[in-house]
């Protein structure tokens, strides 16, 4: 999609725009002008028993965690770390802009390979996968 006037162009350099929760992502590739989505990974829940999805809570520090939900966040990390590479490696980006809740920050930014992980820069955190990517490059603006 051709980026609106007002908004970054990335007339001088290819950036990666990734968008998170804590199990969908999605990036795009920003240069010239123009945006293109390179993938969006929405992880399909885990389906389990009713035993499983009651009897495998417990509580933690008085919050419960339930470990079929973090078996899915761990399967959303390992592709996503799958496409980020591939993303890398086939664009190049100069600048990485992140956008992801703050409780999942830590964890997309280890899906970065360390040497990349100064390119990248979290302008807002929040979960912004299901806005419109115009809304997404209005926080860019000004960087």
């Amino acid at each position: 999609m051709h980026i609106p006037e007002g908004l970054p162009q990335f007339d001088k350099e290819p950036s990666l725009i990734v968008v998170c929760g804590s199990k969908t992502g999605k990036a795009f590739l920003g240069v010239n002008g123009e945006l293109s989505e390179l993938f969006l990974i929405d992880h399909e829940d885990i389906k389990y028993s009713d035993d499983e999805g009651f009897f495998g809570s417990k509580m933690i520090g008085g919050s419960p965690e339930n470990p079929v939900d973090k078996m899915e966040e761990l399967k959303f990390i390992d592709k996503f770390r799958i496409a980020v590479s591939e993303a890398i490696n086939e664009n190049h980006p100069e600048k990485i802009y992140l956008f992801a809740p703050s409780e999942t920050v830590p964890a997309i930014m280890e899906t970065f390979p360390a040497a990349l992980r100064d390119k990248i820069i979290v302008p807002k955190e929040g979960n912004y996968v299901d806005r419109h990517p115009t809304e997404v490059l209005e926080h860019i603006t000004g960087i």
